[in-house]
């Protein structure tokens, strides 16, 4: 049986993060721990509807890497990348990069 890591708010901006496993015993041991913040970030990405691209793209925005260097990584043009950043925008509801840290990192 493959483990479980349901996250749930812990409220005051902090998350948990649920691990069920089956022990030896046939008993189930169960871990709560606080969500990493990339962990919850790309749960609010796929919430916000991101397509696989965007999410990558928000996510190297996130890490604070500039136009030429996401799309000298991803192997796209600096236009290209525009794009991806205004629809990632329209699609979360901000108008800047610090805007788009600021509504996802507290999560």
């Amino acid at each position: 049986m493959p483990s479980s890591r349901p996250r749930c708010s812990a409220g005051s901006s902090s998350w948990s993060t649920a691990a069920a496993t089956p022990t030896s015993s046939a008993r189930i041991a169960v871990s709560i721990e606080r969500s990493r913040p990339e962990a919850v970030a790309a749960l609010a990405l796929d919430a916000y509807g991101l397509s696989a691209r965007e999410r990558q793209i928000a996510a190297l925005l996130l890490a604070g890497l500039s136009t030429q260097d996401i799309a000298a990584r991803l192997y796209l043009s600096p236009h290209t990348v525009r794009d991806h950043v205004k629809t990632v925008f329209a699609k979360t509801g901000v108008r800047s990069r610090p805007a788009l840290t600021a509504a996802l990192r507290p999560i």
